[in-house]
């Protein structure tokens, strides 16, 4: 298996003419894109841990690799197997060479938009129901900006790729919110208030919703059993479900009934959520 250029060439023309010549492989699930200066690796790693205990066919794609390029590309709970990479890798790089080949792609893609295509075609055959991109660089003319996500996340902005993002906060935010979608809701991190603004008009202009991950998280529905993620800020928290929570961490235990319960000095960490029928777990910080 070849690539043909190893660089970078920001744009979503070469993506989008290899995507349609493939039979649109990026629309056979449901995109969840995860932009970020640091944390949207982990972020995207989380979110496809979640669905997989939840029981979801769900696969990643993340950059770069470490030590071999099968990691980039996690269906279900393992990273694909040689002889499927190869296979499919071979298929999208031979399509890649007709159309340079007729005229319709002006250059190879790059090697990113090479493994992007190749990610979008095993999360099909693999018959994912939902697939985590993680952004390579920036957001809006990022390669994986292709799918047409109602998900997202934009973890943290800060001063990365300079020369292709800006010298600003606020232009490097433009470009990461890029990812932003007409109907889509995103989640962001703790950012910097002028890059809350950038954001928020982004998402005006769109129609997206952003909501940020410090405020209430609320968890509904059948949660017998629930793994629950609270964030640093979540000190002092209501409580109002039914059955405990224990604390992975520290193995500390909050029991309580059916109602309305307020504790203290909730820390920072994993939650496992053991309820009775129909019950719902609200969590606000305060």
């Amino acid at each position: 298996m070849k690539f043909f250029l190893y660089g970078i060439k920001l744009g979503l023309d070469n993506i989008s003419t290899l995507c349609a010549s493939l039979g649109h492989p990026e629309r056979a699930f449901l995109p969840v894109h995860v932009a970020g200066t640091n944390g949207k690796g982990s972020v995207t790693a989380m979110v496809h841990a979640v669905l997989r205990r939840a029981g979801y066919p769900a696969a990643r794609y993340t950059s770069p690799h470490l030590s071999r390029l099968n990691e980039r590309f996690v269906l279900n709970d393992a990273p694909v197997d040689d002889a499927t990479l190869t296979q499919v890798g071979d298929a999208v790089l031979d399509t890649a060479e007709g159309l340079v080949g007729s005229g319709r792609l002006g250059a190879p893609p790059t090697f990113f938009e090479a493994t992007t295509a190749i990610g979008f075609e095993l999360f099909r055959q693999a018959n994912v129901a939902v697939g985590i991109i993680e952004v390579g660089l920036g957001g809006r003319f990022d390669a994986t900006n292709v799918v047409q996500a109602q998900v997202g996340a934009i973890t943290s902005i800060g001063f990365d790729h300079e020369q292709y993002l800006g010298h600003t906060l606020e232009a490097i935010a433009f470009e990461k919110a890029g990812i932003l979608k007409p109907g889509m809701t995103c989640v962001m991190g703790e950012l910097a208030p002028e890059v809350v603004q950038v954001i928020s008009r982004t998402a005006d202009a769109v129609g997206a919703s952003v909501i940020p991950a410090q405020t209430d998280i609320l968890l509904e529905g059948e949660m017998n059993n629930v793994e629950i993620r609270l964030n640093a800020s979540l000190k002092n928290t209501w409580v109002e479900a039914e059955g405990s929570l224990l604390n992975i961490k520290t193995g500390e235990q909050f029991p309580f009934t059916i109602g309305t319960e307020y504790y203290e000095g909730f820390s920072e960490g994993e939650f496992w959520h053991e309820g009775g029928y129909s019950s719902s777990v609200l969590i606000n910080g305060v």
